[in-house]
């Protein structure tokens, strides 16, 4: 919330943003939501926007690969599931394909208010599912 509303106040130390990189792995594997501390090590890190999208491409794509595999060997993917997986392939695709396209366009301060928006609607959902 802080880089959005104040973004230039205050940096992030090497410490805090080590930190967050522990715990994105530690909420990850508790919650499978390390998401939003990935991004605050990410966003310090890494100033440039298409260097941010494809570091975080990077690790979720094959943590995404893992999950995948250890829900079908534990059956979890049913018909149902893996009907509804099909039907959100295709405006994922077109979503990944927009967003390039978009990103490649925003200023880097832009592209930066929009990830803490998005995440900050994702906290939400989270909390919601859970508080529901």
């Amino acid at each position: 919330m802080k880089k959005l509303l104040l973004p230039n106040i205050l940096k992030i130390p090497v410490w805090g943003q080590y930190a967050a990189l522990g715990a994105a792995g530690i909420m990850q594997g508790l919650f499978i939501s390390g998401g939003s501390f990935l991004v605050i090590y990410a966003v310090e890190q890494l100033k440039n926007k298409k260097e941010f999208r494809a570091t975080v491409s990077a690790v979720w794509v094959p943590l995404n690969i893992y999950l995948a595999i250890k829900y079908a060997v534990c059956g979890i993917f049913t018909i149902p599931v893996l009907k509804i997986t099909a039907f959100a392939v295709i405006p994922e695709l077109i979503a990944i394909w927009a967003a390039g396209r978009i990103a490649d366009k925003l200023k880097q301060e832009t592209f930066l208010k929009i990830t803490y928006i998005i995440l900050i609607m994702s906290g939400v959902a989270l909390a919601a599912n859970y508080l529901l």
